[in-house]
C-alpha cells in the first residue's frame, strides 16, 4: 500500500488534467506574457524502465495505453514567455516541433486558453488551470520505436 504522503502527491498531480508530468522549474516572464513549459516523454512498449519522476503519469497512461510500459524524459523542460496571440515553436526530438499559442491569459479563476499544434496532429485548443501539465500522445516514434508524448504547462499565473 502507498504511504499517505506518496498518495497525496500523486493525487495532487492528478487534479484538473487527470495527471501531470514531473515537477519542472517555472519560467520567469514579464507580467504581460504567459510562461509556457513543455517536456518530452518517450514511452516504450519494450523497455520497462520508468523514470521515478514519471511514476504517476506512467500509471495513468498505462490505463489508456496498456502496451506502453516504460517512460523516460527526453531532455530538459523547455520554457518560453509568450505574448498572448503569438505562436511560438518548441523543439522536441527527432527534428520535430510543436507550436503553442496563448489565446487567452489567466482569468479570475486562473484558467488560460492555449492552442497547441503537436507534430502530425491537428490543432488542439483547450482551457487549463495554471500549474498543471496536459500530456498529448503524438504518433511520432523515435529510432528505438518509443512513442513521443509532449506535456504542456502554464505557470505561475496571476502571481500564484
Amino acid at each position: 500500500m502507498s504511504s499517505p504522503s506518496r498518495l497525496a502527491g500523486c493525487l495532487a498531480v492528478l487534479l484538473c488534467t487527470g495527471w501531470v508530468a514531473p515537477t519542472a522549474p517555472p519560467c520567469d516572464a514579464p507580467p504581460d506574457k504567459v510562461k509556457v513549459s513543455m517536456i518530452v516523454i518517450l514511452a516504450s512498449e519494450a523497455n520497462t524502465k520508468v523514470d521515478p519522476r514519471l511514476t504517476c503519469i506512467a500509471a495513468e497512461l498505462k490505463k489508456k495505453h496498456p502496451k506502453l510500459v516504460g517512460f523516460q524524459l527526453a531532455g530538459k523542460c523547455s520554457c518560453k514567455s509568450l505574448t498572448i496571440g503569438t505562436k511560438e515553436s518548441f523543439d522536441l526530438i527527432a527534428n520535430e516541433t510543436a507550436a503553442v499559442t496563448v489565446e487567452q491569459g489567466a482569468d479570475e479563476d486562473n484558467f488560460v486558453q492555449l492552442k497547441v499544434e503537436p507534430p502530425h496532429l491537428g490543432e488542439i485548443t483547450y482551457r487549463t488551470v495554471c500549474g498543471k501539465f496536459l500530456p498529448i500522445v503524438t504518433p511520432v516514434r523515435v529510432k528505438d520505436g518509443s512513442l513521443v508524448i509532449i506535456a504542456v504547462r502554464v505557470q505561475p499565473c496571476n502571481g500564484k
